[in-house]
Parts: structure tokens; sequence; C-alpha cells
């Protein structure tokens, strides 16, 4: 995310709220929908074909993916620290400020502002 802006007097930080999901399907956007050498579309598919293509993805595969990690930056554009909270093997998630651990609710870190954003493929 770009997350710091040049202004007329040096650099601003962007803290516009980011919206991000714990999980994404990014199936509808993979290029499945178009046949190779053509630029025939979802929308020229018909009936079936074009069902069983929305429902799974390339290689009858979706792509989704779950929120792994989101890095956080508290500071102005010149300066400041990251943080993390990361998604650990149990579903919990933990925010790791240097030396410090702590446990967070999901919706803690749905609420932070992101500066990075990791996401896991979770679909095979």
């Amino acid at each position: 995310l770009r997350r710091v802006l040049p202004t007329i007097s040096g650099y601003s930080k962007d803290r516009t709220p980011v919206s991000f999901a714990p999980s994404l399907d990014l199936s509808p956007f993979l290029e499945r929908f178009r046949k190779p050498g053509s630029e025939q579309d979802a929308d020229a598919m018909i009936g079936e074909e074009r069902d069983r293509k929305q429902e799974h993805g390339r290689h009858g595969r979706r792509a989704v993916y779950s929120l792994l990690a989101v890095v956080v930056h508290m500071g102005d554009a010149y300066g400041g620290h990251y943080v993390c909270y990361c998604r650990v093997a149990d579903a919990r998630w933990l925010l790791y400020n240097d030396d410090s651990v702590r446990e967070a609710s999901l919706v803690e870190v749905l609420r932070a502002e992101p500066y990075l954003l990791f996401y896991q493929c979770k679909s095979q």
C-alpha cells in the first residue's frame, strides 16, 4: 500500500482508511475467462462451460487466500515504528512489537492501519 505521498513541502503520510478481509477469493480475476489467443471473455462463454469455469479456478482450482500478517507503521512520513500482527498455527493472532508479544483479536487486526498485507494461498 502506498502510504507516503509527496507534497509541495516534502512528504505526508496517507491515513486513508483501508478495509481488507481475512480471506480473498481471486478466482474471478484469473485469466481462465479468456481463451488462449482470443479476446473472448466470460460474457461470451455460454451456459455450463462458463458456470464450471466460474466455480473452479485454472486447472480446477480456486485462488483463495487467507490473511497471514499485517504490518503497521506508526508515525509520520519521516519516521516512526513498525509492528506486525501475525496469524499463528492455531488461528490465534499475535502482535509483535520489538521484544513484546501479545495476543490480539481478529477485530483488532482488521481495524489496524495496514502498511503491508500478507496473504497465504489456502486453496490447493
